[in-house]
């Protein structure tokens, strides 16, 4: 499911009206003042390497200031559908890096980077400084940390009604309510009628039809993991005319689109294989340890291992529990 969220916020951010859109929505004023948003256009970040396994960033804008500054200002968008497990400032700091070292290769001035972390998780976002991941520092030696903020939008604190007013914004607001109620399906149906109330006579042209059809291949794919029909809801909530909209777009997608979404889907796919076969060998290495070594730290452990130090002390539980043979299982 990750991946599938992953792939329809890298479509619909990949327009440059959604992004341009979300940003006047939903930043603070202090930040969009004196932006020329006649000048926004997609920035190549094809000179992302993901040192932390992967590429993190789902898309980058560059745009300028009012008042004629050389400087290039970037929006940096990053998805999240579950919290990290490596501190967001780091992955937002390789990013930074990368972007200001094609700064250098390009003889230009150092681009000013804004970046945004669109959040949709069921777990709690708690927002930290980057010195928070240094508990021994003390306040006179934080100035040695890299010392930047990243902005918050995390959709959870955002109600159905504010999304819902978006009607200048149609796509992006469709997309806003699908990812909020993925997780409910019985609140997603009740808003299907929104959700599917898109600009029909703009369909035929390939920028929408792509964000028409991925969005309905997310919602089948939804509707499908919880065993639900999405046909049937879709004809009993939804008017007939969007029925007909959705009918022609779903063969327009089977014909053009889904191969290629499927392929995507399928790479992101093995990227995930990958990571989850990654934790389970940590988790067997840290087992192994505990058992060999019950008296080393959960630190030490963690160290080793690749666990984080929660994650140890979650599993020394569970095999204490396990060798006292009281079969509870914890954390």
């Amino acid at each position: 499911m990750m991946a599938l969220y992953d792939l329809l916020f890298k479509i619909f951010f990949s327009d440059v009206r959604i992004a341009k859109q979300f940003i006047r929505q939903f930043l603070p004023r202090s930040v969009r003042q004196g932006i020329d948003f006649t000048f926004f256009r997609r920035a190549s970040d094809s000179y992302v390497s993901g040192r932390f396994s992967a590429s993190f960033c789902d898309a980058l804008y560059e745009t300028r200031r009012k008042n004629g500054d050389p400087v290039r200002v970037a929006f940096l968008f990053e998805h999240k559908s579950a919290p990290p497990r490596i501190p967001i400032h780091l992955q937002i700091l390789d990013y930074m890096l990368q972007v200001w070292e094609d700064d250098i290769k390009n003889g230009r001035p150092y681009t000013e980077i804004i970046p945004i972390v669109f959040y949709h998780g069921e777990a709690p976002w708690v927002y930290r400084e980057f010195f928070e991941n240094f508990p021994y520092l003390s306040k006179r030696h934080r100035r040695f940390v890299p010392d930047f903020k990243y902005l918050l939008v995390n959709l959870n604190a955002i109600s159905a009604e504010k999304i819902e007013s978006l009607r200048k914004a149609k796509y992006l607001r469709s997309m806003l309510l699908t990812f909020k109620f993925a997780r409910d399906l019985e609140r997603l149906t009740r808003h299907l009628p929104v959700i599917m109330s898109l600009p029909q006579h703009r369909a035929r042209q390939s920028g929408d039809r792509l964000l028409y059809n991925s969005l309905i291949f997310f919602l089948e794919s939804v509707f499908a993991m919880k065993d639900k029909n999405f046909d049937s809801e879709l004809a009993y909530r939804v008017p007939k005319d969007a029925q007909e909209a959705y009918e022609m777009l779903e063969r327009e997608f089977w014909r053009i689109c889904k191969p290629e979404f499927l392929q995507k889907a399928r790479e992101e796919g093995r990227a995930e294989g990958r990571a989850e076969g990654r934790e389970e060998h940590a988790q067997t290495v840290a087992a192994n340890l505990l058992h060999e070594y019950p008296d080393w730290t959960d630190a030490r452990i963690a160290s080793i291992s690749g666990l984080s130090e929660k994650e140890v002390r979650a599993l020394r539980e569970r095999l204490t529990n396990k060798s006292n043979g009281n079969g509870a299982q914890k954390g």
